[in-house]
């Protein structure tokens, strides 16, 4: 799932370095292909100046050997087997005064090389660039960082990389009493380090060339993706080991390729999962490193566990980035009632939003299923029409959401920000103070559906813009029913600024606002709870939309007249399934953009 933040994937735009490729041709026990795949390394690797050791995973055919053909750059893992390996690189600072390359090459027993470029900046060109960056990013926190205060009391080191500079700077405020709590929950990255969650969308940096466009995404398409393991009957886990599709992108690679919500994968580019694969294995399928193609195979349900399908490869490729998954009617005795899969809040396909909920309308949807149950967030404005598409005419121009800056803001005179329900006008309390206008909020009431409760499907992954539709519903006393788990909690939202630096362009995102809703609340940084209870991935996983599904059932039941309660849920086949620790997944924030 793209957002504004990130932009089109970052493409590697020079050719590859095939050293040796000539005289593989003439061996017939060499075979003219690299024997590495799923490599997590560009063809192009860029590095600071600084010593540094790098870590890249890849998976080898064979027995192989790795060298380097600069002295400055040592690979430290010169050797390996076949299977899953790590190569290691450690280089010396570079104080040349120029860029440098080396030319990294691992040559598996019986194939031809695979190389990739090592490229160093100098350590005085790279120390300036972070120096710009982080005075840049301090300067910024100091005014408009929700908790600017205690920023101003820290003493910056400008000698860092702007990453561990924020890293930095977000812990030493953090020390101060934990007062930026609501900026995210804390989560160890993959150095092992303590960072808040919302440090993944606080900065990100772009090629200017290549960044894409808001509307389109790159890569295969499984959006989620959970680790999985049956249990035997002592309850422990039985070492069978598999993925669990739970969302797919529509029109994407996976989607194309009959990849559907709650398939298995048992095995990545043809081996079993492990405990030591399964990070760069989530990190392949879910389009996080740079591999043109995946190859899986498919988990069979048998009678002792999962046998082995066949092989499926993806291939990488841009598709459209329509939010807008699902927009369906179901019959119940209570008339029809009206289902939306809405998978991220991107203004580019408000008009799209408007259209699909305009359609459950014209089918007579008296109730509205709102599916956000891994929607991480995204822009204001487009909760601002979702909110407007199930309030209608009745809540026009009551306030739904507006937001408080921190106290030197308002005290120099900035406003709130005020959003209102079905009113093209927002109250921008930017600096300047002027009133803007987005139009799809207004034009949004002749297809709303003028409800007075709906019914939201949650978990953790519902975050930022997704709880301001339950807060700002909640705040013109809609009824929000909720169902599955509790909510992520980011009660906080950020003022992106962009900044280009020689060839590249970095959005920076610290949070810089808290959205209120109309009756004053916004102390949900501890996630809503829901109000039945339900783990889904505890039962059987059925097809996006499917009426089976566990938390559609719940809200169908409930708008029939039965209250649901919370449940534990069991597989038709009798198996006990348990979902295992994963990376933490992004999520979008709640972004606010000073307006046409």
């Amino acid at each position: 799932m793209k957002n504004f933040l990130r932009g089109g994937g970052i493409l590697a735009l020079l050719a590859a370095v095939a050293l040796g490729a000539a005289s593989c041709g003439s061996d017939p026990d060499v075979q003219p292909t690299a024997g590495v795949t799923e490599q997590h390394w560009k063809q192009i690797e860029q590095i600071a100046g600084g010593a540094v050791e790098k870590s890249y995973a890849f998976t080898a055919a064979g027995a192989w050997t790795a060298r380097s053909t600069a002295s400055w750059a040592v690979v430290k893992s010169e050797s390996g087997q076949a299977g899953r390996s790590e190569l290691r690189v450690a280089a010396d600072e570079n104080t040349s005064g120029t860029e440098r390359s080396a030319t990294i090459t691992v040559q598996v027993k019986g194939h031809g090389p695979s190389s990739f470029i090592l490229k160093q900046q100098s350590l005085t060109t790279a120390s300036k660039d972070n120096e710009t960056l982080d005075r840049w990013m301090f300067d910024y926190m100091k005014t408009h960082y929700l908790w600017n205060e205690a920023v101003a009391k820290l003493t910056p080191d400008y000698t860092l990389d702007y990453k561990d500079f924020l890293r930095k700077v977000l812990v030493d405020v953090a020390a101060q009493g934990d007062v930026n709590h609501d900026d995210g929950h804390w989560s160890v990255d993959n150095a092992g380090q303590s960072v808040r969650q919302s440090f993944y969308t606080n900065i990100q940096r772009y090629p200017k060339a290549t960044r894409g466009t808001r509307e389109t995404a790159d890569g295969f398409g499984i959006d989620y993706i959970v680790y999985g393991s049956f249990v035997d009957g002592s309850g422990n886990p039985t070492g069978e080991l598999f993925f669990i599709v739970l969302a797919v992108a529509p029109g994407s690679p996976a989607d194309k390729a009959g990849v559907r919500r709650g398939d298995y994968i048992v095995k990545v580019a043809g081996r079993a999962i492990t405990p030591t694969t399964l990070e760069a294995d989530w990190g392949l399928l879910m389009s996080q490193t740079s591999a043109a193609t995946a190859t899986f195979s498919p988990g069979v349900l048998s009678g002792n566990g999962l046998g082995v399908g066949d092989p499926k490869t993806l291939t990488r490729a841009t598709y459209d980035d329509n939010p807008v998954w699902l927009a369906k009617t179901f019959d119940s005795p209570a008339g029809k009632v009206g289902y939306l899969w809405y998978n991220a809040f991107n203004l580019n396909y408000d008009d799209e939003l408007i259209a699909a909920v305009g359609r459950l309308k014209a089918e007579g949807a008296k109730e509205l299923i709102l599916d956000l149950r891994y929607n991480g967030g995204g822009h204001v404005v487009s909760s601002v029409v979702l909110g407007t598409l199930v309030a209608g005419d009745a809540k026009k121009g009551q306030v739904y959401a507006n937001t408080t800056y921190n106290a030197d803001r308002m005290a120099a005179g900035e406003k709130a920000a005020v959003y209102s329900l079905g009113s093209s006008i927002v109250k921008y309390g930017g600096a300047n103070g002027n009133d803007a206008r987005y139009e799809p909020i207004a034009t949004a009431l002749a297809s709303s559906l003028g409800l007075q409760t709906v019914y939201v499907l949650g978990t953790s992954n519902t975050a930022s813009a997704s709880e301001l539709v339950i807060n700002g519903l909640r705040g013109v006393d809609i009824e929000v029913r909720l169902i599955g788990g509790r909510t992520n909690g980011k009660n906080v939202g950020m003022e992106p600024i962009v900044r280009e630096l020689g060839d590249w362009e970095y959005d920076f995102s610290p949070v810089t606002f808290y959205s209120v809703n109309a009756k004053g609340f916004k102390d949900y940084s501890d996630g809503f709870a829901p109000d039945a209870a339900l783990d889904a991935l505890s039962g059987d996983i059925y097809p996006m939309g499917d009426e089976r599904d566990p938390l559609i059932a719940s809200a169908l039941r409930w708008i029939g007249g039965q209250n649901p309660a919370s449940a534990a849920l069991t597989r038709a086949d009798g198996r006990e399934l348990i979902a295992l620790p994963r990376p933490a997944r992004r999520l979008d924030g709640m972004i606010a953009l000073p307006l046409e």
